[in-house]
């Protein structure tokens, strides 16, 4: 979530090289922007000696997790709750909602700041994804507990934005709620989105096995069935193929 990727690359003998000799990942302009404390809690839990990593209720107390200068600002955290808010209600098919994921995937750290800050002020547990009364709470955080209408849309907002069934909101789900209408500008991330969809031949064009594929992979909880992949995908390309 710091840096957009993983902290050990290539193949799996060479990322357990880093892993031994502890070349922390810590150059280019991606972590310049991110504080010390930041660095300093990462390295202590890439340790590779189990006795100098960092332990749980150490890692708990840090400094970084505790600073209150990683409280996101007010009018930050309520237009990214607007956005996700919007999503849920105007997001109705999957095929768009696994778009927005996509193109949020594509998106570096810094285009992605100010979701990142309000999704960890939400995630309440540090578990890395929203159960559905840290989103309850959050939004009564931005926008009042005595907001009626908002209550009833909570359960059905979260239900959408689940977009793998998992009974949970992950990072990249919270993203391409979040984005709002930076998910049409970001040309480049937009290429990158159609290629994770070009799976079979990468020729430029989606075909339907290509998006029965995509939608079967992106069912985590198994709610679809092959015969409903199917007349998603057919029902998809009648509607965008002009």
């Amino acid at each position: 979530m710091l840096c957009g990727s993983t902290p050990f690359n290539g193949s799996i003998f060479e990322q357990l090289r880093q892993m031994t000799t502890e070349p922390l990942p810590f150059a280019g302009a991606v972590w310049d922007a991110v504080s010390a404390d930041a660095r300093d809690f990462v390295a202590g839990l890439l340790r590779s000696d189990p006795a100098a990593r960092t332990k749980i209720d150490d890692a708990m107390a840090h400094p970084w997790l505790q600073s209150k200068d990683r409280r996101g600002d007010a009018a930050a955290a309520e237009q990214v709750l607007a956005n996700v808010r919007r999503f849920g209600q105007g997001c109705s098919d999957s095929f768009s909602s696994l778009c927005a994921a996509a193109v949020a995937r594509q998106l570096g750290h810094r285009s992605l700041q100010d979701l990142q800050t309000v999704f960890r002020e939400m995630d309440v547990n540090g578990d890395g994804v929203l159960e559905a009364h840290e989103v309850r709470a959050g939004f009564e955080r931005v926008f009042g507990k005595g907001n009626s209408q908002l209550q009833e849309d909570v359960d059905a907002l979260f239900a959408r934005l689940d977009l793998d069934g998992s009974g949970a909101i992950d990072y990249t789900e919270f993203c391409a709620a979040g984005i709002g209408e930076r998910v049409h500008l970001e040309e480049e991330a937009l290429l990158a989105a159609f290629k994770a969809f070009d799976v079979q031949d990468s020729d430029g064009h989606l075909t339907k096995d290509e998006l029965v594929q995509v939608l079967q992979q992106a069912d985590v909880g198994n709610a679809r069935s092959p015969a409903i992949c199917e007349k998603m995908a057919q029902e998809i390309l009648e509607r965008f193929d002009a």
